[in-house]
């Protein structure tokens, strides 16, 4: 049998209320018999996928990750800290996952994306970078958005997915003294 090809793939359990435990023994064994030996890494908090990546990934044919466009994001900028970057597949699991629509990956579905980590075509993708150790693969943010992604509380981007975000941030712009009753008139149209 030809040599496995080693992958590591890291796992934000938490993105996308833990949506990744869907079809997930099928996704691995898809991989398995795609030729790849697997390795899990959970991340716990923020910043563990970039440290895990810069620490592991040389050691790996190829790099993957289950979460959201943020837990994308921490994995390229680990490894924006190493000389020989493997290439990087992504299951997009997240609340907006823009980064997957840009690409054309399938979303929420597990096994297309793990399918697609087997047969996708490899290509370049633009890392920028601030400061000394500021990488950012999606969106950079400074000002009054800063905090909007973490500002923007984890019922609303369940219930309203992108929109929770737009509103968080008219609400840090001071645009809307009406958010709070826009919201709770969506939520009352969503029930």
């Amino acid at each position: 049998a030809a040599m496995q090809k080693k992958l590591m793939l890291i796992i934000n359990p938490v993105a996308g209320r833990g949506a990744y435990t869907q079809n997930f023994a099928e996704a691995m064994k898809i991989l398995s018999y795609g030729g790849y030996d697997v390795t899990l890494f959970y991340t716990q908090g923020r910043g563990d996928a970039s440290r895990f990546a810069a620490e592991n990934a040389s050691a790996y044919d190829t790099v993957a990750c289950i979460g959201g466009d943020g837990t994308l994001s921490e994995v390229l900028a680990g490894l924006m800290q190493l000389e020989n970057r493997p290439p990087v597949g992504y299951i997009p699991m997240g609340t907006a996952n823009d980064v997957a629509t840009t690409l054309d990956i399938p979303k929420n579905d597990t096994l297309g994306a793990a399918k697609l980590i087997l047969t996708g075509e490899p290509h370049d993708f633009d890392v920028g970078g601030f400061g000394e150790d500021g990488y950012f693969a999606y969106i950079a943010a400074f000002g009054a958005f800063t905090n909007v992604s973490y500002a923007t509380p984890q019922n609303q981007k369940k219930a309203l997915g992108h929109l929770a975000y737009v509103l968080q941030g008219m609400a840090s712009l001071g645009i809307l003294d009406a958010t709070e009753r826009i919201y709770k008139t969506v939520m009352t149209l969503i029930k």
